[in-house]
């Protein structure tokens, strides 16, 4: 029996390739590529943002409201992005006066993001890189819920971050209301607001903010910091 990575709690089939927690409603991807079968199968891929310019100049928007949350509560400094696609919020955090830094395991999105804002993003997991824990802000934006291990990726944050630096993170808010809708075979895991605070507070993170938004895909964001 499946064990809640969370609470600890069983979880049940929900769904085709989903089972659901019984305790705290996390939604948990049973088929779920590996990470090397998931490495070779987005090596080529690429968001519309690098192919489209309308959707890049609205993705570089986005990232700029990224960066001007995350300046109300920190002084610029270093900032790593996981799973940086295209690199269009470590473009525009540089040239906001951060330093940056990040990693994508699609090679096409990195050698486009070299291209085309002369960025080095590292081809590689997150959680196997050899990181100095020298940075004052981590972003995941629409990534934790694709990688294989949350938790593990969550210590790794902890052990880059400063002491007091800060972690922002946009994921899907589901549950059995909308999870249908929306339900995407290429993500490992699905959070609710609740279950997401937990494994935050469990791993060392203390919330600044979290907001529910009321976009079409029904997102939330989160702020949190090192404790």
């Amino acid at each position: 029996m499946k064990r809640c990575i969370i609470c600890g709690g069983k979880c049940k089939q929900f769904h085709e390739y989903f089972l659901k927690c019984e305790i705290c409603g996390l939604y948990v991807n049973i088929d779920y590529p590996s990470p090397e079968k998931l490495k070779n199968r987005l090596k080529n891929n690429m968001l519309t943002a690098s192919r489209k310019k309308e959707v890049e100049k609205r993705r570089l928007g986005k990232a700029k409201i990224q960066i001007e949350t995350i300046n109300k509560y920190s002084k610029r400094g270093k900032v790593f992005d996981v799973a940086a696609a295209g690199g269009f919020f470590m473009k525009t955090a540089q040239d906001d006066g951060w330093i940056v830094d990040g990693n994508e395991i699609s090679v096409a999105s990195v050698n486009w993001a070299k291209q085309n804002y002369n960025l080095n993003i590292k081809n590689d997991y997150f959680e196997k890189l050899d990181l100095l824990n020298d940075h004052d802000v981590v972003v995941f934006w629409n990534t934790l819920e694709h990688m294989h291990e949350p938790v593990k990726s969550l210590k790794k944050t902890y052990e880059i971050l400063k002491d007091g630096g800060l972690i922002y993170i946009r994921v899907p808010n589901r549950n059995d209301n909308n999870f249908k809708k929306f339900v995407e075979k290429l993500h490992s895991f699905e959070f609710n607001p609740q279950n997401l605070d937990k494994l935050l507070n469990d791993n060392g993170f203390e919330k600044i903010f979290l907001k529910e938004i009321p976009d079409e895909d029904q997102p939330m964001d989160l702020l949190y910091k090192k404790v």
